[in-house]
């Protein structure tokens, strides 16, 4: 069994509200607003379109942006994860990164940011 996910109101709102929009956009209910949900996150788990693994950390970044303005940075944030993946993107791109851009990258306080550098050595 997986771990237990503890989701607050504000969330729990958010998500509903994701719910509603699906259905209204689809028109259907909440079962098939759900149900296609759950058939595009095993699509996109079981059918991988990225030809590099530079091109999955560019659209795990997108997704990740987009859940944490979508739920809260503070549920999910994970800021050497987030760095970790800027630096795959710019080493693709052959792209010079700053430690105050690497920062900016990880969405948290600078000071928490260098803490997680220094720390994991990137």
């Amino acid at each position: 069994m997986g771990a237990r996910v503890v989701l607050s109101r504000e969330q729990l709102l958010r998500l509903t509200q994701l719910v509603e929009a699906i259905a209204a956009q689809r028109g259907g209910d909440a079962d098939a607003a759900i149900a296609f949900l759950q058939d595009s996150a095993a699509a996109g788990l079981n059918k991988p379109s990225y030809k590099s693994v530079a091109q999955f950390a560019a659209g795990l970044r997108a997704v990740r942006l987009r859940r944490n303005e979508m739920l809260g940075t503070p549920v999910f944030r994970d800021p050497a994860w987030d760095m970790l993946l800027d630096l795959v993107v710019a080493a693709d791109e052959r792209r010079a990164v700053s430690v105050s851009g690497l920062c900016h990258a990880s969405g948290v306080p600078t000071t928490t940011a260098l803490r997680h550098v220094d720390g994991s050595r990137l």
